[in-house]
């Protein structure tokens, strides 16, 4: 240690020494055996050396706005409260701006509530709770207004896709299509008066007849069934 003059030492009662020197330097090691208070900067020729002594880390040479935390945790804390968060990743998931999307190769997002809990997207909630397997097919999703609900549930018949059809109307404009294993059915007098008709599937017109003089072509290979 530097030789220190007497009127450098301010109090040396045993106990405790103060120093009031500009520049006190150690050339070997300093051993303190209670507190160090210093009032000043301390510096070293070895701040690699010392911030490992002191336990600090690489974390005590980054800037407050520039910090890079690859490990650890974190835990009971608020983010984005100062300044909202551009962009988050966590696992295969990145949040960026109003956008939620999959980062792995043709990763899906799954939503999977707790139990019996259901999905809220706006205005609409969907139970989704309910078994979905071969039993399912061609269910739709229809809203119903008691449960404020919006689930699974068999087709019903109308002008929809399906196994059956029931259309009220006395002229069909537009081109007819009835795939094979496909049931479609008509009341009342039916007229297709434009476009092509194929049929390979099973046609029934009931209390009426069936016109096909305005298709523009026809080409029956299933069956038709006109019952008066």
């Amino acid at each position: 240690m530097s030789i220190l003059k007497v009127n450098e030492v301010q109090v040396f009662n045993g106990s405790t020494i103060t120093l009031t020197a500009t520049t006190t330097a150690a050339s070997g090691a300093v051993t303190v055996g209670g507190n160090l208070t210093v009032s000043g900067a301390i510096s070293s020729s070895d701040a690699s050396t010392t911030r490992t002594n002191l336990g600090l880390g690489t974390i005590s040479t980054q800037a407050a706005d520039s910090v890079n935390i690859d490990g650890g945790a974190i835990d009971a804390v608020t983010i984005g409260t100062n300044s909202a968060v551009t962009d988050l990743r966590v696992d295969n998931l990145k949040l960026d701006a109003s956008t939620i999307s999959s980062t792995n190769t043709d990763g899906n997002i799954t939503i999977d509530p707790n139990g019996t809990g259901n999905v809220v997207i706006g205005n609409f909630t969907f139970d989704a709770d309910q078994s979905v397997g071969a039993g399912q097919d061609n269910y739709v999703l229809t809203y119903d207004n008691s449960s404020g609900l919006i689930s699974l549930e068999a087709a019903s018949g109308g002008g929809g896709s399906g196994s059956s059809y029931i259309e009220h109307s006395s002229t069909v404009s537009d081109s007819l299509a009835i795939s094979s294993g496909t049931n479609r059915m008509y009341v009342g007098n039916t007229s297709f008066s434009s476009g092509g008709v194929t049929m390979a599937g099973y046609l029934v017109i009931s209390h009426g007849d069936a016109n096909f003089t305005g298709a523009s072509a026809l080409n029956v290979t299933g069956t038709l069934n006109v019952v008066s």
